[in-house]
């Protein structure tokens, strides 16, 4: 029992100066963010000088709490109907903010003034970038380019800030211990005082187990051969090992595989044999050929 006074007496001596704590006067300087009012319909604020105010007030504890932990508001400002660069005084406002309550003093609004541009709002379509990490299981890689759908939005705002805009990226992601193909949504990066057509976009990726073949007898076709010569060479033919996912190389046959040299080779060439360029589908990673150069014969007739 005698605990159970104690406590009480703790208690209401905790109340008691807590209600006269909050009854005293304070000063309290708050940061809040500016909202632009009364813009004319078409166009929108671009360049603004500052986008929050400092405000200090003197007012009693309790009437200041709800700043103090937390409360949300922000500092309307209206603009006269009017385009280009504006200057406002920022206390001409303050009646209009009926949140700030009549018993508190405004003491002080830093800075009383602002700057910002009304410009007209345009649109332009650019392109999606994904910002996108990786990582695949062992063995595993990417097969495809990784494509977005669909790979470009229009967005609208200031004419300024739209003009330096030619890609908008997605938000971060990482995909790890990846084994399959992927098809999912992922939200855009947000850029203030722009307007998307839509937040989300598809990201589509194939991923296989990666494997590596080898392609025989790929015949070497020789270009720009001058009338009344040959290029003969040895051998004429050769292997193409690549690499790439498993299912696209089950499909790739010798035949979609070209390689050629070019006469000129032969002529400016000081070491007796050639090159070939390899040519090969997309997708897919060179790995060698054999033979890498190739012996050759001019003739003449």
């Amino acid at each position: 029992m005698k605990i159970l006074k104690i406590s009480l007496v703790v208690i209401f001596s905790t109340i008691l100066w807590v209600f006269v704590s909050l009854s005293r006067d304070y000063f309290s300087t708050f940061e809040i963010p500016i909202q632009v009012k009364n813009v004319p319909k078409g166009y929108a604020v671009g360049f603004i000088s500052n986008n929050k105010v400092s405000i200090t007030v003197k007012g009693q504890g309790w009437m200041l709490a709800p700043f103090s932990f937390g409360q949300k508001n922000k500092y309307a400002v209206s603009i006269p109907n009017k385009k280009g660069l504006i200057k406002l005084n920022v206390r001409n406002d303050l009646e209009k903010n009926i949140w700030i309550p009549s018993n508190i003093q405004v003491v002080q609004i830093t800075p009383e003034t602002i700057d910002l541009r009304v410009e007209k709002i345009i649109k332009k379509k650019v392109k999606i970038v994904p910002d996108i990490s990786l990582e695949f299981d062992d063995s595993y890689g990417l097969t495809t380019p990784v494509n977005i759908i669909p790979n470009k939005i229009v967005i609208s705002g200031p004419r300024s800030f739209i003009k330096r805009i030619d890609t908008i990226k997605t938000e971060f992601k990482e995909f790890n211990n990846l084994d399959r193909d992927y098809f999912g949504s992922i939200e855009l990066k947000k850029i203030p005082n722009i307007v998307f057509a839509h937040n989300f976009v598809n990201i589509k990726f194939d991923v296989q187990k990666i494997v590596e073949n080898t392609y025989i007898d790929i015949p070497v076709e020789v270009k720009n051969v001058p009338p009344k010569q040959e290029l003969v060479l040895v051998p004429n033919k050769i292997e193409v090992i690549l690499r790439g996912g498993i299912n696209l190389l089950s499909k790739l046959k010798s035949s979609d595989i070209k390689a050629w040299v070019n006469f000129s080779q032969a002529v400016k060439d000081t070491l007796g044999t050639i090159k070939p360029e390899i040519i090969y589908p997309k997708n897919f990673e060179f790995l060698s050929s054999n033979p890498e150069r190739l012996s050759y014969t001019i003739k003449q007739y």
